[in-house]
């Protein structure tokens, strides 16, 4: 049975994670000194801005798996804190009060990819 396209790219990019979490063990194994997670640790009040800031220091890490740390927060990242920094990133580049994205005021129809274009990047 074939796979679709998007199911491929979730197959390679599992693949790469996994490769490079092994990659990463095995170096602190040897190296020392590397995490095999991308850990962003983050602040609530500043999540975009901290989120984008970490990324732009770890970008070799990119491949890894993630976990999340709130700054000045107790717990572990089980799943749960990474749940909630998703939800609470997609709400602030969301919010129509001061998010990174706004509803387009003329949504506009791509006919080469057949894409609606319904939020532009504010400025």
């Amino acid at each position: 049975m074939p796979c679709s396209p998007a199911r491929i790219l979730q197959l390679e990019s599992t693949m790469l994670m996994s490769h490079e979490f092994e990659d990463a063990v095995l170096r602190s194994i040897f190296i020392g000194a590397t995490c095999p997670y991308l850990i962003l640790k983050v602040r609530r009040e500043f999540l975009i801005q901290d989120t984008l800031m970490e990324i732009q220091r770890h970008p070799d890490d990119l491949r890894k798996p993630l976990k999340v740390h709130f700054v000045g927060e107790e717990g572990v990242d089980e799943g749960g804190v990474q749940k909630e920094f998703f939800q609470l990133l997609i709400r602030q580049v969301f919010d129509p009060a001061g998010g990174s994205l706004r509803t387009s005021t003329r949504p506009t129809l791509n006919r080469r990819t057949a894409s609606i274009r319904l939020y532009e990047y504010s400025s």
